[in-house]
């Protein structure tokens, strides 16, 4: 590791380059550097000497996305509208047609039919209000509190589909709570449920635990449904929002990026890679990629590890 301020081109020697370096596993030299003229000379090598403060080996955590779902984001339940079907798209998630489908086989027997999503707004056919929910009726819920309010023209007539790409770790404490209110309670059959974004919630809560300091690069997206109360975090939009007192003394910095809502493709703004780039410049970097990633099988004698023969 070393420090130098020398000129950055023989052919201007006014400019002049503060530089730190170290030698990674390869045996390659990396570091960070910052150059100016004559005048900021010196801004250029306090810049350095900051950076330079938190040069120490680290790892990089990223929490690998989960594939992209139509419904999954912060846009919350929605009370199912005619639209065209995204089931024949290769590699279009199929939940949110499986949902709809069932919610219109539910309200054609006359059932009253609960929409269940934390992320619900609990509104009613598209309208809000109170009051006895009737048999066809769909009402979305979002909350134990809303469970408690429900009056179904007919409690034997209730039936539920959870949201389309919902977080599952927050739907099952709303369907305990039906259940118990509902005895005779019918719905979704569990093999229509996308874990899409459960596997991005928990990805992102694994990384968070494991890691000193977390940055969520917002980007112009949506980050994942974050967990609440553990570990570090630090929202990042574009690298002038990252300094040098972020990073210092944290030897595990974990990153999460933010979906677009078209996917990949549509994301702006901060990637991975550049805040990669950054953390290569300040230590040796170890990167590790963590992912979680739930299969549903319709064959129960199968398990996903067992050769297909």
């Amino acid at each position: 590791m070393g420090g130098a301020l020398g000129a950055a081109d023989p052919r201007t020697p006014s400019d002049r380059m503060a530089v730190t370096t170290y030698l990674d596993l390869d045996g390659r030299a990396v570091g960070i550097a910052a150059a100016g003229g004559a005048a900021s000379a010196h801004l250029a090598q306090e810049a350095v000497d900051r950076w330079s403060s938190t040069l120490r080996t680290r790892r990089a955590l990223i929490a690998l996305p989960s594939p992209h779902c139509p419904a999954d984001g912060s846009g919350g339940a929605r009370i199912p509208v005619p639209r065209p079907s995204a089931a024949g798209r290769p590699g279009a998630c199929r939940t949110p047609a499986a949902t709809d489908d069932t919610i219109a086989s539910y309200r054609e027997r006359g059932d009253c039919v609960l929409l269940l999503d934390p992320r619900a707004r609990g509104g009613r056919d598209g309208r809000a209000g109170r009051g006895p929910v009737r048999r066809g009726e769909v009402v979305e819920v979002g909350t134990l509190e809303a469970i408690g309010e429900l009056a179904p023209e007919d409690e034997a007539r209730v039936s539920f589909v959870v949201g389309a790409c919902a977080v599952i770790d927050k739907v099952t404490p709303l369907l305990r709570a039906l259940r118990e209110r509902f005895p005779a309670l019918r719905g979704q059959h569990p093999d229509q449920w996308c874990y899409s974004s459960t596997d991005m919630a928990r990805t992102s809560k694994a990384v968070i635990e494991a890691s000193d300091l977390t940055l969520c690069l917002g980007g112009a997206g949506h980050l994942p449904d974050l967990p609440v109360g553990i570990g570090r975090l630090r929202t990042v939009r574009s690298l002038a929002d990252l300094s040098p007192e972020d990073v210092r003394g944290a030897a595990t910095i974990g990153l999460i990026e933010a979906d677009g809502p078209a996917g990949a493709g549509a994301r702006a703004g901060l990637g991975v890679t550049d805040v990669l780039d950054v953390l290569a410049g300040i230590g040796p970097l170890s990167v590790v990629h963590h992912s979680v990633r739930t299969t549903v099988s319709t064959n129960v004698y199968q398990s996903p590890l067992t050769p297909v023969r």
